[in-house]
């Protein structure tokens, strides 16, 4: 394998097992905190981590769909916190491919 597609493996991994970390953090906050998740979607464990596992990603791609947005201060925090990530992430992957 060359080294590229080696280094965007690596890179892939890392940024799957953060996706799944932040996931699983987010099962702290109940349906209370967002906007989109009623209470008989979220009534299960699968169901749960569906949702914050959307939710995650689609703040993560910056692409915010509008159906689920944070409710409250604290998920505001954890959303900013998480696009925060990407516009970093993105600026050092403009630097590192100069």
């Amino acid at each position: 394998m060359n080294k590229k597609l080696n280094d965007y493996l690596k890179i892939s991994g890392v940024s799957l097992l953060f996706i799944l970390c932040f996931t699983t953090f987010l099962l702290l906050f109940d349906h209370t905190h967002f906007l989109g998740f009623d209470k008989e979607d979220d009534n299960t464990l699968p169901n749960k981590y569906f949702n914050r596992f959307y939710f995650t990603v689609t703040t993560l791609s910056s692409t915010g769909y509008g159906d689920t947005t944070a409710k409250t201060k604290e998920m505001k925090m954890i959303s900013m916190f998480l696009q925060f990530i990407l516009i970093v992430s993105v600026i050092g992957g403009f630097y590192y491919s100069l």
